[in-house]
Formats: C-alpha cells, structure tokens, sequence
C-alpha cells in the first residue's frame, strides 16, 4: 500500500485543518481497518522531500514586540521543489508495480484521495492530478530552521557570526536550529543539540570535547 501524505494547505485558518484532519484521520482509520481485514497486511510508503530550494519569511507585523510575526513558509514557492517532489511520486508508484512488491500481494492503495475534493475531476493519476493535489495538500515536518543563519561578517544574508553572536547587538547570541545555513536532511533535534553543546563551548572559552577529538583522529 502506497500513501502520499499530502494534506494541508497553509493558507487555510488553523481551525477549519483542525476538523478537517479529523474527518481525514477517522476516515483513513477507517479505511485501513476495511483494507486490513480484506487483505491480512498493509504497509506505507510516504514521499519527504529533502533540501527544497523554496525560501519563506519571516517579517514584522508592526513596531509593537508583542505583535506576532508575519511567516510565510512559501512551500513549493520554487519549480523546482515541485519538479523534483514529483519524481518521488512517481518512484513510488513505479515501485507499487514492481514484480517484487505483487509478488507479495501489494496493491496500490490511496486511503486519502477521497478527502480531497479539488481535484478529484482530474485524470488520476496524471502528473496533472498529482501536481494539483501536491499544491493544495501536503503537511511539513516541523522542523524549520535558518531564520537566523550563521555566517561570516560580510554575508549580508547572515545574522549571527561563527561564535552565534548576533551581528551588531553587544552581548547576544541565537542557539538553536535557526543558525543553520541550510535545513539538514534528517531529524533536526540531534544537530541543535550539537550547536548547543557548542556554544555552551564558545561562552566558557573551552574546547570539551579535545580528549574525544584526540582519541577518534586517525579512526
């Protein structure tokens, strides 16, 4: 069983998705035990997209500091995210028809589609119907990062320096995940903790890890 997760749209108020996946969670709930009993097994498959080249923002709604930010996450804002997230599609629904994968009984199934109407009246499955249904339905990771990228002095698009030391502001440093110059290709806990263990480095003026660092040397 092959399923794309795909299923929110950005733009939509935060308590229309609330209910909205509900009704989508219940039903494929539904529709999972409806296919567990008729075949015995089922399995996902679901497609991530790693290193978008779509860049969003983060502005100021107004001078008052307690005003939220305006953030815009841009998904797919570039071509290329969607040329590329298309390939994985269609990998998945290669692979779903592999001799390997009928072999064992696997069949294409899409516990989703019927949750989303838009573009249900395309051609399934169209590089079209998959284009549409990517633009209108797909859910991030939460795992943002680099709104605060570190970088050298003279990188105009940087905030903080090598020491996470905010650019131009006396006595104040970023350490979490929005120093990173690039969102990593898996979970985003590990990294920040490592910069974390850094900067706690860089504040005492201590190297913590040179014992360890002589030991794995000529690993």
């Amino acid at each position: 069983m092959i399923s794309i997760d795909l299923f929110c749209n950005s733009s939509v108020k935060y308590l229309f998705i609330y209910f909205f996946l509900v009704k989508i969670v219940d039903g494929i709930q539904s529709s999972l035990k409806r296919i567990l009993q008729e075949s015995g097994g089922t399995f996902f498959a679901t497609n991530i997209f790693l290193r978008p080249k779509s860049r969003g923002t983060i502005r100021l709604q107004s001078t008052d500091p307690f005003d939220p930010p305006l953030i815009d996450p841009s998904y797919l804002g570039h071509p290329d995210d969607i040329t590329n997230f298309m390939k994985g599609i269609q990998e998945m629904l290669r692979l779903s028809n592999t001799t390997a994968f009928r072999s064992v009984g696997a069949s294409l199934s899409d516990p989703y589609q019927e949750y989303y109407p838009p573009y249900n009246s395309l051609p399934y499955p169209s590089e079209e119907y998959w284009i549409c249904r990517l633009k209108h339905y797909m859910n991030t990771l939460f795992h943002p990062t680099s709104t605060c990228r570190m970088g050298k002095n003279n990188d105009d698009t940087a905030v903080v320096d090598p020491q996470l030391r905010v650019k131009g502001i006396s006595n104040l440093r970023v350490v979490d995940a929005s120093v990173m110059r690039h969102v990593t290709s898996g979970n985003t806990n590990a990294p920040t903790i490592m910069i974390a263990e850094k900067a706690a480095d860089l504040i005492r003026g201590i190297d913590s890890v040179i014992d360890i660092r002589k030991k794995t040397l000529n690993l």
